[in-house]
């Protein structure tokens, strides 16, 4: 692992109260609160278990849809992202392009696999909540390519420019399943796991203790560079 380096992350701010954002539209970046501690630094999610590097699609010829998406497919197939998938066992890769918002999309769920995600065109919001339980949002595009643990929640919407491409990576067969916060409340396995991993334990949907330091150390997490990525 090497130092920590937010200033490679996208920008990344608090959010306005989910209320206030219904009344308007959460595609809109002026749903980050009106407060000079608006802006979040990345080690703040870095701490949640997300991971991140910066890997530019320019010059590699890539489908807006494929599913799956065949490497044997592409002229021109990048020798970093082929590395990447070979290393982390990423067997199963498709692509998708959204061009609106999707209520499926934006309720509050998580997976029971680690979400990997690279973005290959356009731009778009993810927000996940924090080891508080508080949402961050951060703004992606081309170039972006993140992975977060299973269990976390999180919600995505296009910006508005309503237009983004991104692939979507799995080890072994891909499952799409997403689990609603209301309707799960803690109880599933993968959620479980992430509470135990990165709350202490304590799941926010429960009384809390306080009594623990939530997170892990970015300073000491896997490292975010191309080929070193953590998926366990």
């Amino acid at each position: 692992p090497g130092k920590f380096d937010s200033s490679l992350w996208p920008k990344m701010w608090r959010m306005e109260s989910d209320e206030t954002i219904k009344a308007n539209d959460s595609r809109q970046e002026s749903n980050r609160i009106s407060s000079d501690n608006a802006d979040v630094d990345a080690s703040v999610l870095a701490s949640a278990g997300v991971q991140y590097m910066y890997l530019d699609p320019t010059g590699y010829d890539y489908p807006q849809s494929a599913s799956p998406w065949d490497v044997n497919n592409s002229t021109s197939p990048d020798p970093v992202l082929a590395a990447l998938r070979a290393e982390k066992n990423f067997e199963y890769a498709d692509i998708i392009t959204v061009t609106q918002r999707y209520e499926s999309f934006w309720g509050e769920h998580f997976h029971q696999n680690n979400t990997i995600r690279y973005i290959i065109d356009g731009s778009g919001y993810f927000d996940l909540r924090d080891v508080d339980d508080k949402w961050v949002r951060f703004s992606v595009k081309k170039g972006d390519f993140f992975l977060w643990p299973a269990g976390i929640y999180h919600r995505f919407t296009v910006d508005e420019g309503n237009f983004i491409t991104a692939m979507r990576l799995l080890q072994g067969s891909p499952s799409w399943s997403s689990f609603v916060r209301e309707d799960v409340k803690g109880d599933h396995s993968a959620r479980i796991e992430y509470i135990d991993t990165y709350l202490c334990g304590d799941d926010p949907d429960q009384e809390d203790d306080g009594v623990c330091v939530k997170g892990v150390d970015p300073e000491t997490s896997p490292s975010l560079t191309p080929g070193k990525f953590d998926s366990s």
